[in-house]
């Protein structure tokens, strides 16, 4: 049986920066296979290769065991394989079904089919056990939901092979969990993931096997029971290690240089900030946390007018 994926000698350049330099990956049917590296080590550029969207200078690409013609998104779905973008690319004011069907919509008599349409991702959403309002504007539904219209939206069009492009960088914990719940799901049902990321603990909870990129080669490939954290940074920083802890002096002024006593803003309707308070005094260096959406930018606008 051929594998799921094969890349070889993958080189894509943008002037002089070599973002892929002749890599070369083979991915199994049915696992879960992590890409890991720092940012601009050349993982999203080679997801791009493999989903049509970036032509590379050199390489071939097979799926399935079948030639994959390079720089075609349609014959990369035609094909199987099914990008999931870390921007996600939803119509904010369609329904979550629309987004699913749309640019493959059941014809009727007169343009789309609505009630199959529907029918059709009401099925999808009960075979993969998800709790979705089909039926609710996306710009009303949570990050995790819309991360899995996404899923859905390359499900719907046949992927058998998913590519998930640093999936939990805008989700909190709860939702994470629930994504590779669903991710598991379809593995067992066959299909094989790709999962891009940089989050040491993902790749040890849940991938089969992992490759590091490191200065857009492949530094190395990690078998299931050779994944291990500090063997994982070792080849994604290449030696160069990570000052975990580091000394910092503390605060030693007393002067208040900003204060924020009960901020409250909304939007639309919509409450972004709510009863805030924070006191930044002279030297110090505050950090603002939070998923995407929390009201950041909000507090940002606010406190430079």
């Amino acid at each position: 049986m051929p594998n799921a994926i094969e890349m070889r000698r993958i080189t894509k350049r943008y002037g002089a920066l070599v973002a892929n330099d002749e890599i070369d990956l083979t991915i199994t049917r049915g696992e879960i296979h992590a890409v890991v590296g720092e940012n601009g080590a050349g993982k999203t550029t080679l997801m791009h290769v493999l989903s049509g969207l970036v032509r590379p200078e050199g390489g071939e690409v097979r799926v399935n065991g079948a030639p994959l013609r390079l720089g075609d998104p349609g014959a990369a779905s035609k094909a199987g394989v099914g990008l999931v973008a870390q921007h996600l690319s939803l119509i904010a004011p369609f329904t979550a079904w629309e987004n699913v069907v749309l640019g493959a919509e059941p014809s009727g008599w007169v343009g789309m089919d609505r009630s199959r349409a529907f029918a059709a991702t009401d099925a999808l959403a009960k075979e993969l056990g998800v709790a979705l309002p089909l039926d609710q504007a996306v710009e009303d539904l949570s990050v995790g939901m819309r991360q899995t219209i996404e899923i859905m939206k390359a499900l719907y069009r046949g992927a058998k092979i998913l590519v998930l492009d640093e999936p939990t960088s805008t989700l909190p914990p709860p939702e994470a969990e629930r994504l590779f719940a669903l991710i598991h799901k379809l593995r067992e049902r066959g299909t094989t993931i790709l999962l891009v990321t940089h989050r040491i603990q993902e790749v040890l909870d849940h991938a089969m096997k992992a490759t590091v990129l490191r200065d857009g080669r492949v530094a190395h490939c990690f078998d299931r029971e050779e994944i291990d954290s500090e063997m994982l940074v070792e080849a994604i920083l290449g030696g160069r290690g990570v000052p975990f802890e580091q000394d910092r002096d503390p605060v030693r002024s007393d002067e208040t240089l900003l204060e924020v006593e009960g901020l409250t803003t909304s939007l639309s309707g919509q409450v972004r900030l709510e009863e805030l308070e924070l006191t930044v005094r002279r030297g110090e260096i505050l950090g603002i946390a939070g998923v995407a959406g929390n009201g950041q930018q909000a507090l940002a606008g606010e406190i430079t007018g």
